[in-house]
This record gives structure tokens, C-alpha cells and sequence, in this order.
């Protein structure tokens, strides 16, 4: 038991973990009370699709969702690093619906944050729990998540997760002089692994500076002991070696568990077809890169808004967080060191081209940031960092303030330090979802459209936007994405700037005889599976509206692509039934090893637990 635990007891943080909890349960209140209403926003659109696809895949057509016939003529979804399909996630989204479904993902990721940071300031940097909680709840009230939900992307929440992967690291890092008291380095390589394993099944581009940043607080932490009060007597410093050791471990681990994302997406992107990726920047200079410049920032640091515009700031934190953090990096400089450097990195990198030197352009050389058109992948680590400092000086200045007086100044502080946060943050949660929930009618059968003359986005028209066409059963070729292969079907519309739908002369149906003579109906067409009845009356070659893929296998005749579409050419002639079936091997085998590598977990926690009497090897 460490210190700050044995002072104090588990009932007190419970309390203090309480009230967290209903603060932050208000504060996504707004969030709840239309629970049907959706997003204009077109992000969220995009993700809702997706979700809402992924839904229908398992409930309806009882597949997993590897392909989607409803977008971009037939997409492999669980092939774009982008897209949730790999998701632990989904399962929310699958017992309640894309729409609330997201909504609690996004509530989650505010608690996760608040409660992570308060365990890591508690327990590693033994913060008091009123210093604790202030940090914690800086953290959740700033705002970095509210705009992030607002602006819709959901799927950029995992950072919520990074104050459980510095405590991670951080236990790796030290370890207590009783092994009673904190356990060996090797104890926290499992949640760790879980961790990293389950933002690299959906966190895009965040993850590469999600493990920048944890790789720089290994690096900082391995560097030696800052001061007493960061590495306690109770806590010494694990030799360097064992703390790569266990570290490498943790990520190949995570490498193993994530295997399905790592496979397909490398076959993907270096497959026969690479895909097109539409928000990538050519060349680096100001104009294909979008960064702060050092006013503005410091503006928006402090006011919520951006000037003239009824848009929320990024990296809000307040007047009174920020100048907390600012005295922080003052009085506990010695203590907090580590974190002074990375809130400049932080700040540095987000200046980019801004900056005298510019430290993001040597990153984005790097293959995996290059694909970064926008510094806003580090504003995180700015709130972080900036929420993390305040309770040093929180605690700082409570050791100074004896008595009543002393007490009543330090409450004081953390409600002006708190309630203008509160305040801003529920008016930009009020204005998330703002579009009553959709009406649509069915389609009678399974077709596609495609834009005429509409730039490519999800809040566009209705019959041209991809989510209301989703519910609706029709797909949209030319759908959003940020990776975009050839569009190869033929869509029975065109939706032009007025929302009215142009019949397409040329459509032939979504199943046609491309040569040969005889007939064919489709009698299913479903994500992984497509199923035609012919009766052929010479050799001929069956055309279906959907994009080729090498992952299709099919029960008769010889699989071939008839001008980019999926086509088989049949050399038996009579009535009989033909089935395709997608099948993609690397997807396969990439489960096959994530499934492998969970059992073997599974039987070295129970192996361990036993040894231990009981107690898990990660606890």
C-alpha cells in the first residue's frame, strides 16, 4: 500500500471520485435531453454511417462487417485504419444504436480522462484529493473533448486513455522497496498492451501521438528520479534495461493483439490498388498544414469561442488553470520538470510553420505523421499538461494556507478555477446535437446514387447524404472517406443540387448478363455474400454492380473483374444458383493471431492467479 493510501483510505478517494463523477454526469447532461436528435455536423454524420452499417451488418444480415455494399459501390471497411469496424466500441453502438450509442461513448470518454488523471496524481504523484480532483476535473471540463464531440469526431477520444497509459509507464518506471508495495514492472505490461491494442484498433492518426508522447514520458522517467517528491523512498527507479524491456514487451504485445488492423491495413495501402488519400497534404508550407500561431493560441487558452465565429476553441483550460499551471512550473519546477518539458513540446509542435524553428515539418518527414495535415493531433497534450500542473500548486499552496482562512482561499480557488469551465463547456454540449431525429422511408430494394456535381461531404443533400441513405438501405458511391479507392458501379440516380433524383439510362440493373444469353435475378445481395439464380443458354459472363476485390471467392465459374466491377465468367450453360462469397485471408489471420493471443493471456492470468493465491498478475 503506498503512501497516499495508507494517510487516508479508500473512502475518502471514493468520495472524491464521486463527486468527479456528478459533475461530469451534469456537465454531458445536454447530450441526453433530446436523446434521438443527431449531428449536422458532416464528421459525425460519417461516423454515424458507420456504425449504423456495422449494426445492420450483424443484426440483420448476421456477418461480420468486412465489406459494405453501401458505400463507394462496394468498400473494404475493415481495411481503412480510419473506420471503427475493428472497434471494442462497436458493441455500445450494437446494444443501443449508432445515435445514443455514440452519445454514451462520447459521455465515457470524460469520466475515463477525469478519473484516469485523478489515479495517476494520487497514487504515483501523491496530490492531495482536493489537488487531484481540481486536475481532474480541468481535465474533463476543458475544452478539448466537448469541441472534439461537437466537431464530430468521436473517434479522436482515445486520448482520454493516455493519463492510464503514463500511470502504466509510470509503474513500469518504479517499483516500492517491499514487493508488497508496489508490484514488479512486469505487472503492468498486460493493461498496458490492452491499452495501446485497443487505440490502435481505432484511433487513426492519434495514435502515433499517443505513443510519441508515452514514449518521451518512459524516456523522461528512465532519465532518473526528478525530486522526493515525484519517487518517494517507498518507490526506486527499476534499472533502464528492465524498463525497455518490459516496454517493448507491452507493444508487441499490443502489436499481437491488434494484428486484424496492423494486416489489413498494410495490405490496404500496399495492396494492387492503393487508395487515394484525399486530406493528405503533397508538400509541406502554411497552406496545406493547419497549425496555431502563437496569438491566437494564447487567445484561445483563455476564451472558449473563436472571435466573430460561434465555433469552440480546442484547447480552452481558463484564465485561472492556466495561471495555477503557469505558478506551478514556478514552485514545483523540480517536482514536475517532466511535464514542463512536454507542455513545450506540446506547445511547439502545435506552433509548426508558426514557430522559429519549426520542430513538426522534421516530424512530418516521418511516414506515419505525414499524413498529418493539421497540428491538432497534439492539442491534447497542451490540456493535459496545462490540468496537470494546477493541483502541484494546488498543494503547494495549501501547505502554506493553515486554518480556516487558508482552507476557505483554496476552495475558493478551485471553484473560479472550475466553474468557468463548467459554464462554457455545457453551452458548447447544448449546441452537439442539434438535428431532430431523421425521417426516411425504406427502399423498396438495394440501389445506389451518386452526386451530380456536389462536392464530396456527408452533410450534403439528403438523398445524396450517405447516413440518411444508410437508413434508408440505398448506397452512395461517391461517399467520404479519407482513403478512397476506384468507384467502379453504376448508380440507378444522380442527385443534383436541388436534391432531385435524375434517372441514370445507362443502369442496368445491379446484377446484368455482360455477354452470352440467357437470364439473371439477383436473389441476395448482402456485405459478405451475393447470391444470383441463372438460367443460361450459352457460356456467358455475369456482371455485378459492385467494386472488384481479389477477396471474393465464388462456387462456379471463374472470378474476373468486368471494368473495375465484380464479374464472373460462366461456362455452364442451364438453371442453377451461383454464390459469391468475401472471404479476405488477411483480416482472417490477423483474428486467428488476436484470438491466439488472448487465450494465451487468458491461461497466464489463470496460471498466475494460482500461484499467487488468487491474485492476478496484473493487479
Amino acid at each position: 500500500m503506498s503512501e497516499t493510501r495508507a494517510k487516508g483510505g479508500w473512502r475518502g478517494d471514493a468520495a472524491a471520485i464521486a463527486g468527479i463523477a456528478a459533475v461530469l454526469a451534469v456537465f454531458c447532461a445536454p447530450y441526453f435531453i433530446h436523446p434521438f436528435n443527431t449531428s449536422s455536423n458532416g464528421d459525425w454524420q460519417e461516423l454515424a454511417s458507420h456504425h449504423a452499417f456495422a449494426r445492420k451488418c450483424v443484426l440483420e444480415f448476421h456477418q461480420f462487417p468486412f465489406r459494405s455494399p453501401y458505400f463507394g459501390g462496394g468498400y473494404p471497411v475493415v481495411a481503412n485504419p480510419a473506420l471503427p469496424y475493428l472497434s471494442p466500441l462497436l458493441l455500445v453502438t450494437l446494444g443501443l444504436g449508432e445515435v445514443i450509442g455514440l452519445k454514451v461513448i462520447a459521455s465515457l470518454a470524460y469520466f475515463v480522462a477525469a478519473l484516469g488523471l485523478y489515479r495517476l496524481t494520487r497514487t504515483h504523484y501523491g496530490y492531495t484529493r482536493p489537488a487531484a480532483a481540481f486536475s481532474a476535473l480541468a481535465l474533463g471540463l476543458s475544452s478539448w473533448f466537448s469541441t472534439r464531440i461537437w466537431g464530430g469526431s468521436l473517434n479522436e477520444l482515445h486520448y482520454c486513455l493516455f493519463p492510464w497509459l503514463a500511470y502504466c509507464v509510470l509503474r513500469i518506471a518504479y517499483r516500492g522497496v517491499a514487493q508488497s508495495q508496489i508490484p514488479n514492472p512486469k505487472s503492468k505490461i498486460v493493461p498496458l498492451a490492452l491499452l495501446l491494442a485497443f487505440i490502435l484498433l481505432d484511433g487513426k492518426l492519434a495514435w502515433f501521438a499517443i505513443a510519441l508522447f508515452l514514449a518521451l514520458e518512459a524516456l523522461l522517467a528512465s532519465l532518473g528520479q526528478a525530486s522526493r517528491a515525484e519517487a518517494p523512498q517507498s518507490k526506486i527507479q527499476n534499472p533502464k534495461s528492465k524498463i525497455a524491456w518490459s516496454l517493448l514487451c507491452a507493444l508487441g504485445l499490443a502489436c499481437l493483439l491488434a494484428a486484424p488492423r496492423i494486416l489489413s491495413t498494410a495490405e490496404f495501402l500496399l495492396g494492387d490498388e492503393t487508395p487515394r488519400a484525399i486530406f493528405r497534404a503533397g508538400y509541406y508550407s502554411p497552406k496545406t498544414i493547419s497549425a496555431y500561431q502563437p496569438g491566437p493560441l494564447a487567445q484561445a487558452l483563455v476564451n472558449p469561442w473563436l472571435l466573430g465565429v460561434d465555433r469552440p476553441h480546442n484547447v480552452h483550460v481558463g484564465a485561472l488553470v492556466l495561471a495555477f499551471a503557469l505558478a506551478a512550473c514556478v514552485v514545483c519546477r523540480r517536482t514536475h520538470w517532466r511535464h514542463i518539458a512536454l507542455l513545450a513540446l506540446a506547445i511547439w509542435l502545435s506552433l509548426a510553420h508558426y514557430a522559429p524553428l519549426d520542430l513538426f515539418r522534421l516530424l512530418w518527414a516521418v511516414p506515419p505523421f505525414h499524413a498529418m495535415n493539421s497540428t491538432k493531433y497534439f492539442d491534447f497534450f497542451i490540456v493535459y499538461y496545462l490540468c496537470l500542473l494546477p493541483g502541484g500548486f494546488m498543494d503547494w499552496l495549501g501547505a502554506r494556507l493553515k486554518g480556516v482562512a487558508g482552507q476557505a482561499i483554496v476552495a475558493l480557488a478551485f471553484l473560479l478555477g472550475l466553474l468557468p469551465l463548467f459554464i462554457a463547456g455545457v453551452r458548447v454540449n447544448g449546441k452537439a446535437y442539434d438535428v431532430p431525429a431523421p425521417a426516411f422511408d425504406p427502399a423498396e430494394q438495394f440501389h445506389q446514387v451518386k452526386g451530380l456535381g456536389l462536392e464530396r461531404a456527408c452533410d450534403r443533400q439528403p438523398n445524396a447524404n450517405q447516413y440518411l441513405n444508410m437508413l434508408r438501405g440505398v448506397g452512395t458511391i461517391d461517399f467520404y472517406s479519407s482513403l478512397l479507392i476506384g468507384e467502379h458501379a453504376t448508380p440507378r440516380y444522380f442527385v443534383d443540387l436541388g436534391n432531385v433524383l435524375v434517372p441514370y439510362l445507362s443502369y442496368r440493373g445491379e446484377a446484368w448478363l455482360a455477354a452470352g444469353e440467357g437470364r439473371v435475378r439477383l436473389a441476395r445481395l448482402s456485405p459478405n455474400l451475393i447470391r444470383a439464380e441463372v438460367e443460361l443458354r450459352s457460356p456467358a459472363r455475369l456482371a455485378v454492380n459492385q467494386n472488384f476485390h481479389r477477396a471474393w471467392r465464388v462456387d462456379k465459374g471463374t472470378l474476373m473483374a468486368d471494368n473495375g466491377r465484380l464479374a464472373v465468367a460462366l461456362a455452364e450453360t442451364g438453371s442453377y444458383t451461383l454464390t459469391l462469397r468475401y472471404r479476405p485471408a488477411t483480416v482472417l489471420t490477423g483474428m486467428a493471431v488476436s484470438c491466439l493471443a488472448l487465450i494465451g493471456l487468458a491461461l497466464a492470468a489463470v496460471y498466475k492467479a494460482k500461484a499467487a493465491g488468487g491474485r492476478a498478475f496484473w493487479c
